[in-house]
């Protein structure tokens, strides 16, 4: 063979390699860009990874969700085909007693949206969530210095007011809590049901107790849930039932309609569509749902300010990631589940669940996302608003005594049970509910 055909012979040689190369880099997701981790890596290079098998389990209360969901699992799944994830969505009861009975089952899945995670970490049932993962997002649990919950968003709450109405009748957002009130009045003598509350969902009782919690007790008393902790405040101190006397009032006075207070979510939103009710306090969560029932449907948000006109913010944080203990002892689960977390908080991902539910981000990562108007105006007032993240309900508060909370308030403004049994009834409820 001459020089000349052993040329020709290399350079065909090198150019099959090279066209092969180029195939095997198509065969995954690009290996750089700032959301690749080294693992990720590790598992597209593999030739042939093997199977993992993870069950993952979600609250399946709301259809958004669910369908958010299922769609990033598939997706995430498409993109690694040696990872299969088998969904859990927890639709009966309360989600946390169908975790809960998941352990009692030996059902407990490696992935899972948990509200209450200290406890379950204290129970030795969630594992330490590895470091590609733990470093995305701002306030983890951590628990004697180690990382075991991811928060997936946050949230907060305010009043969604009609804006038609408001313009009809020359209304206008309140500065201060008294123009609340006298708001309230003013939409009752012109026949108007002021207020309107999906009674039949204990979040909604959730949401104003918050907001009496922070106007009448955390404003003043910040560590008072510690306190309470150690039986130095009671819910029998001033500014604790300040929170009670002031919430009762507005059913005393008639402004949240008792035609209104036993009502659904989606009947919440029917009526405020219709016409029925001038505002409720919720979540920005109802917006899609308003948007669903009346796309055409004008409406505004207002945070509730207190006395002295202060804008006051509830940062509500219900839902984390977590890992069962048993998925980050097995290597290929744990750097499965960690692929999946990574996956869940890159940036075109996370946007797309911030979209779906009008939520807050959690990453450290600046996530900016189109929004409608009523949405971006929130952002902006949240941005500039005093937060309070020591709520009824966040980890601060004993475990099942939030429901508990609601069920005794609910109660009490309706007139079955006295101020001070209430508060008997609280704090007994308190130390009787399993803490941390």
């Amino acid at each position: 063979m001459n020089k000349y055909t052993k040329r020709a012979c290399l350079f065909v040689m090198l150019s099959m390699c090279c066209l092969l190369w180029g195939c095997h880099k198509m065969d995954g997701p690009a290996l750089s860009g700032p959301d690749v981790s080294e693992s990720q890596k590790a598992m597209i290079q593999a030739e042939s990874p093997p199977k993992v098998h993870l069950k993952l389990t979600y609250s399946g209360k709301d259809i958004v969700w669910i369908s958010k969901i299922e769609e990033i699992v598939a997706s995430f799944t498409t993109l690694y085909p040696s990872i299969e994830i088998e969904l859990d969505p927890g639709r009966e009861g309360v989600y946390m007693e169908y975790l809960k009975a998941s352990k009692a089952l030996n059902d407990f899945p490696d992935i899972m949206e948990i509200e209450e995670p200290l406890s379950f970490v204290k129970s030795g049932k969630i594992g330490i969530i590895p470091d590609d993962a733990s470093g995305l997002v701002n306030d983890p649990l951590t628990y004697n210095s180690r990382i075991f919950a991811l928060p997936m968003y946050s949230t907060t709450y305010g009043m969604i007011y009609n804006t038609e109405m408001f313009d009809r009748y020359q209304l206008t957002p309140p500065k201060d809590y008294q123009q609340f009130l006298d708001l309230c009045e003013t939409l009752k003598k012109k026949g108007i049901a002021p207020i309107g509350v999906a009674g039949d969902d204990m979040r909604y009782w959730n949401y104003w107790i918050n907001y009496y919690f922070i106007k009448d007790v955390l404003c003043k008393i910040p560590d008072w849930q510690y306190l309470r902790g150690l039986k130095k405040a009671s819910f029998a101190d001033e500014c604790a039932a300040g929170m009670l006397k002031d919430f009762k009032l507005l059913f005393d006075k008639g402004y949240i309609d008792e035609n209104f207070i036993e009502l659904t979510e989606n009947q919440l939103a029917t009526s405020f569509v219709q016409g029925d009710i001038a505002m409720l306090y919720a979540g920005p969560m109802l917006f899609s749902q308003i948007q669903n029932t009346d796309a055409d449907m004008s409406f505004s948000w207002f945070f509730l300010p207190d006395e002295q006109g202060n804008v006051m913010a509830a940062k509500d944080t219900k839902s984390y990631w977590a890992l069962s203990k048993e998925c980050t002892r097995d290597q290929q689960k744990a750097e499965a589940a960690s692929l999946f977390l990574q996956y869940f908080y890159q940036t075109e991902n996370y946007r797309k669940i911030l979209i779906s539910i009008n939520a807050i981000p959690t990453t450290r990562q600046t996530v900016l996302y189109p929004s409608i108007e009523v949405q971006q105006d929130l952002l902006v007032n949240y941005r500039y608003a005093e937060k309070f993240s020591s709520l009824i309900g966040s980890l601060d508060t004993p475990e099942t005594f939030n429901n508990a909370m609601s069920l005794i308030v609910k109660d009490y403004v309706l007139d079955m049970v006295s101020l001070e049994d209430t508060a008997v009834l609280l704090d007994s409820a308190w130390d009787k509910a399993r803490v941390y």
